[in-house]
């Protein structure tokens, strides 16, 4: 298993670690002699033994074929021929991705920070891990970001409007100019001498990088999108899928091997909730940053849950289904009733209270002992105390099941969190405001070259105009008015010296005025005379300098409660 390190002194290391993942199979008596016949056949080396382990919730262990295979690049493609060659054997462990498997195995997590040992060839030797991945106040390492963008007067560049490639890195933004060769040298310059940790991109799964491999391809020129020049672009097919009666598409994915590749355009973590977030997502669920920037919060739970099922000695069925028990309609009436909606009472109403539950759904599994191996448990049907009202279901009151056992670190987590922001005393650090307290955000703009004029800043509000919080818009009290915020700059424009060189120009900051309370109302200022200041640049790219900045100041409504 390769391992890219970050070390101390900065230096990126790539490490290989001789992990040998397991996978296992229960036979019955008429095709055991077939499968070892196979196994012994098998193109890669292989080790084999018999144990007994465990399934969920099962009262005795069962007895199966443990195969460990020494070429992990080779397990998937093992495992499927074997599945193919004997359809009546059961398997386990075998759908499981295998840098989730590293996980578990080594108690890792992504950007963990952790204590190696390594031979001078870089094999790994030991690796343990320094921290949790329930810690609250841990750091980020000093990752380096490059950012690729479709300079595109379309919103979506595969709709048309195809542009040049705007490439930005350490506060400097350029214009990647020229034919394809241009674009493509130029380009694979700045990869090799920046080397940057994550690629950062927009419409990069379905725009910019398929179209720039083909570029490389079809020039014979290389394109060092990867840091490990052993491995290739990962590819996974664009497919459409149906969800809550609507028909949605995935643009597929790009994924990077030494470095990250995160579309801002195709990662519902990294839009929602930023790359810290999306860190945070990843290190509580032990999947990998670009896996879990395109997947969904419930594949980070699943995750969650197969990772307890390994600790634990658990066996993970392979495309496992097992169906609802049978039930009556009358049963069906008093079990699936749905949620109890109260009408509420039509009227204005003062001294009105809200009542919010903490995670409802978690809370209720963890605090009832809800899980699939738990529910109508033999060992617990006679008593009282384990029968749910009403039904004739019970959880059991003896083991804890899988579901609670997993959800009760992130709930632990999460009131942490909560403390923690009650506790802090910088608004930057709470996220949560006392009445009448402000907040000024800086807001990086690009603007198009050479056009003057007045921009708006578009803030996104709720039905009362006010600034939408999307995670604390619930526990909002006041009603304060916002405008929009009319700001008059003047990008810089772009010179062209009669010797061929190109210029560059100093950025206009501008600072608008506080609008007034108005919702119609808006402020304008004029930002001050541009400066021109050469610089000498490649003749292939053109630098354009860091986006004007405007700061912005409104007065949030206080919060309140909990969310």
């Amino acid at each position: 298993m390769v391992v890219w390190l970050l070390g101390e002194d900065g230096r990126r290391i790539r490490a290989v670690d001789p992990f040998v993942p397991t996978c296992y199979l229960a036979a019955p008596p008429s095709i055991r002699e077939h499968v070892f016949r196979l196994l012994r056949r098998a193109s890669c080396r292989i080790s084999t033994r018999e144990v007994e382990r465990y399934e969920l919730g099962a009262p005795r262990p069962i007895s199966v074929l443990e195969v460990s295979v020494h070429a992990p690049a080779q397990f998937s493609s093992f495992t499927q021929h074997l599945i193919r060659a004997c359809p009546d054997a059961q398997f386990f462990h075998v759908d499981v991705s295998l840098p989730q498997r590293y996980f578990y195995d080594r108690q890792l997590f992504p950007l963990v920070h952790c204590e190696a040992d390594l031979t001078a060839e870089g094999r790994i030797q030991s690796i343990q891990a320094l921290e949790s991945p329930w810690d609250t106040d841990y750091g980020f390492p000093p990752l380096t970001i490059m950012e690729l963008s479709p300079d595109s007067p379309s919103p979506n560049p595969n709709h048309g409007g195809h542009g040049l490639l705007v490439v930005r890195m350490d506060g400097e933004e350029r214009l990647l100019e020229g034919d394809d060769a241009d674009v493509i040298q130029r380009l694979n310059q700045l990869l090799v001498r920046q080397d940057p940790d994550i690629l950062l991109t927009d419409w990069g799964d379905s725009y910019l990088l398929p179209r720039l491999m083909v570029m490389a391809d079809r020039l014979r020129m290389p394109l060092a999108l990867n840091r490990d020049p052993h491995r290739s672009v990962g590819t996974r097919k664009p497919h459409s899928y149906f969800s809550y009666g609507r028909i949605l598409s995935h643009a597929g994915a790009r994924t990077l091997s030494g470095r990250l590749h995160l579309d801002r355009h195709n990662s519902f973590a990294l839009a929602e909730t930023g790359l810290a977030g999306l860190i945070e997502q990843a290190r509580v669920a032990k999947v990998d940053l670009q896996q879990m920037a395109r997947t969904t919060t419930g594949a980070g739970i699943t995750s969650m849950q197969l990772e307890t099922a390994c600790r634990d000695g658990l066996l993970i069925p392979y495309r496992k289904q097992e169906p609802e028990a049978f039930k009556s309609a009358l049963e069906l009436l008093h079990t699936d009733q749905g949620g109890l909606v109260f009408a509420p009472i039509v009227g204005y109403h003062e001294q009105v209270g809200e009542l919010d539950f903490s995670s409802m759904y978690p809370s209720i599994m963890t605090r009832f002992n809800i899980s699939p191996e738990t529910v109508n448990c033999r060992c617990c049907r006679d008593e009282p105390t384990a029968r749910v009202p009403e039904i004739g279901h019970h959880t059991c009151r003896h083991r804890q099941g899988l579901v609670p056992r997993t959800l009760a670190p992130l709930l632990d987590k999460r009131a942490r969190y909560k403390r923690l922001m009650a506790a802090a005393t910088q608004p930057a650090a709470r996220t949560v405001l006392a009445s009448g307290a402000q907040y000024t955000v800086n807001q990086d703009v690009v603007l198009p070259i050479g056009v003057s004029g007045p921009f708006y800043f578009l803030v996104r509000t709720d039905a009362f105009n006010q600034v939408y919080e999307h995670v604390y818009e619930n526990n909002n009290d006041s009603s304060l008015g916002l405008a929009l915020t009319n700001v008059n700059l003047t990008p810089p424009l772009i010179t062209r010296p009669s010797n061929g060189a190109h210029a560059s120009t100093k950025p206009c900051d501008s600072t608008p005025m506080r609008p007034p309370s108005s919702s119609k109302a808006s402020a304008t200022t004029s930002s001050p005379p541009c400066t021109r200041a050469a610089s000498s640049v490649t003749s292939a790219a053109r630098r354009v300098p860091a986006p004007a900045r405007a700061t912005r100041s409104h007065t949030p409504r206080s919060r309140s409660g909990s969310c």
